[in-house]
Parts: C-alpha cells; sequence; structure tokens
C-alpha cells in the first residue's frame, strides 16, 4: 500500500530520509577517518567551515533523494517480497508463532464456552490481549502471512478493510486518500515518516556494518571491532520500525472506517443500512476496480443502492 506523501524539504522528508542519510555521511566518514582509509579528498579543512557545510548538505540531500526513491523496495524488502518465491519457503517461522498465537486463542475460547461462569478475571484479560495482538501483527489467514514481522504489521492493517468491509484496500487506497482531510493526510504521513525512518535507519547501520568490515580487512583490523555493534543496532532499529508499523496501521485501519462511507458517496451511491448490501457493493467495486471487469457495474446495479446526484463541473446537478 503507497501511502507515501512525504513531500521535498518538508518535516516528514527530513525526519524520514534526511536525517538517516546524513547519519550515514558522518558515520561512514568517522569510521573511514579511524581506520586510516579516508582518501584526500574527504579531508574535512578546518580553514574552510562554510565550504565543509555545504558539501556535507549537498551529499546528505543526495542520499536523501536516493533513500526516498528507493523507498518502495526497502519496505517491499523489510515486508518479505523476495525473490524466487522465498517468501513462502522462508515464512515457516512466522507462520508457526501465528499458529501458536492462535492455538492459544482457541484454547481459551473453548474454556470460556465450557465454563457456566466464565473465564476467571486474570484468564479473560489474557485472552484479549491474544486478540488484540493477533490483528495487530498478523493478516486474517495463515496463507497470507509473510516471513518477517514488519510484513505480517503491514499486512495486518491491509487486510483489515478486506475483512471488515470487502474493500480492496492496495488498489483502493488512491480512491480514498482523496476524501481525507488535511489534519487527517498530516496524521498519516507523520507516522509514515517514523516508520520509515527506522527502516532507513536498519539499512544505514546494515552498510555501516559491511563498511567497518571491508576497513578492517584493508586497512587496520581494530575497526572490525564496530560491525557486532552496527549488526546489533540493525535488529534494534528493526524492532522500532515494527512498534512504529503497529502504531500507523492503527491510523490506516481508522482511514478506511472514516472515509469509506464518504468515498461511496463520491462514487454517487448511497450505502445501505445492511452492512451485507453494502460488503456486496465494496466486493463488486474491488472486483471492477482490480480486474477491470465491467460486469462488476451491474452487480453494484443489482443491489438496489439509491443513486446520488453528483455536481457537475459547472454547479448543476445530474443523476449519477
Amino acid at each position: 500500500m503507497n501511502i507515501d506523501a512525504l513531500k521535498i524539504f518538508d518535516r516528514d522528508f527530513l525526519t524520514a530520509h534526511f536525517a538517516p542519510a546524513l547519519f550515514l555521511l558522518l558515520s561512514g566518514w568517522a569510521l573511514l577517518e579511524i581506520g586510516g582509509a579516508s582518501p584526500a579528498w574527504l579531508k574535512i579543512k578546518a580553514t574552510e567551515p562554510l565550504q565543509n557545510t555545504l558539501v556535507v548538505a549537498a551529499i546528505t540531500w543526495v542520499l536523501a533523494m536516493l533513500f526516498h526513491a528507493l523507498n518502495r523496495e526497502i519496505y517491499r524488502s523489510a515486508e518479505g517480497y523476495w525473490p524466487w518465491n522465498s517468501q513462502t519457503n522462508l515464512s515457516g517461522s512466522e507462520r508457526r508463532r501465528f499458529n501458536a498465537l492462535r492455538a492459544r486463542i482457541q484454547l481459551l475460547e473453548k474454556a470460556e464456552d465450557a465454563s457456566a461462569e466464565g473465564l476467571p478475571a486474570k484468564y479473560d484479560i489474557g485472552l484479549n490481549n491474544l486478540l488484540r495482538q493477533i490483528v495487530a501483527e498478523f493478516p486474517s489467514r495463515e496463507d497470507l502471512v509473510l516471513p518477517t514481522r514488519f510484513g505480517n504489521a503491514v499486512r495486518a492493517y491491509e487486510d483489515y478493510p478486506r475483512v471488515m468491509y470487502g474493500f480492496e484496500s492496495i488498489q483502493g487506497w488512491s480512491r480514498l486518500e482523496v476524501m481525507m482531510s488535511k489534519e487527517f493526510r498530516e496524521l498519516l504521513g507523520g507516522n509514515r515518516a517514523l516508520t520509515t525512518m527506522w527502516l532507513n535507519l536498519s539499512l544505514v547501520f546494515s552498510l555501516l556494518a559491511i563498511e567497518a568490515v571491508c576497513v578492517a580487512i584493508w586497512s587496520k583490523p581494530l575497526v572490525f571491532c564496530f560491525a557486532p555493534i552496527f549488526a546489533a543496532a540493525v535488529y534494534l532499529v528493526y524492532r522500532r520500525a515494527v512498534s512504529a508499523a503497529l502504531r500507523e496501521g492503527e491510523v490506516v485501519k481508522a482511514a478506511f472506517d472514516v472515509y469509506l462511507p464518504d468515498l461511496a458517496k463520491k462514487l454517487g451511491v448511497e450505502l445501505s443500512n445492511d452492512p451485507k448490501i453494502n460488503r456486496k457493493f465494496w466486493q463488486a467495486f474491488s472486483q471492477g476496480m482490480v480486474y477491470r471487469e465491467r460486469e462488476a457495474l451491474a452487480d453494484i446495479h443489482g443491489l438496489g443502492l439509491t443513486r446520488r446526484t453528483a455536481q457537475t463541473p459547472t454547479g448543476a446537478k445530474t443523476d449519477a
């Protein structure tokens, strides 16, 4: 799902891309200096502070733009969309975690059904916590589980509108986005920026770990001690990325709850009081949207939903 609406020069861009790029540049330069492998053109001249600042800013901006351009690839790699069908072959660990959660939930639910007085308070709280955990961290079905925690956190909120409303979230997001208020867009952008920042930092620390190994081999072996530190940092910032994705997911799910009725109105349809009819409408609309099937329009017409009037560009009303 593409919800990256970052603008160049704005706060979210600086948070998501510029800050990690600056950290990569300065840390990479420091490693080269410590290892005695810094080329002459990278030397800082104390007599020219303005020139040094401009050079650092220019290089950082280029790196930030590169992060921005590679944003989708970085996300998909972190989610577990890998080549050669490896995302299916390597998802065993996450599938086991999903099934273990589901088994514990089913066990507690059976105990609750079997008890006339219900579960004791601590087990009831435990059941509620498990239910919240599984819907936040996983999609609704095992076959949708991806090989990474980050990927499943993202897929969980992508799966939410399909389960709740029958609406295809990925292709439908661009339609929904135009309905959002400026304040809601800013809220989404801020959450997205934090998630992106942590993902970019995980890439930055990975590159620094590789650099530390290379400098240790080519110049000063002592620099190798930085490699395990950077490797540990990769794990820590990746966990922060997962946590940020979980927070972001709550905002994304709220977007579907709040703005789907407005989207229906914009499409010229008054939703029914019957959730089953509304679900059939969104399923038919998603079918046409994703697969370009004109027959889906007939399915929508056959639901008998009230057609609204729409405004023409001149302001005159016409039947939608």
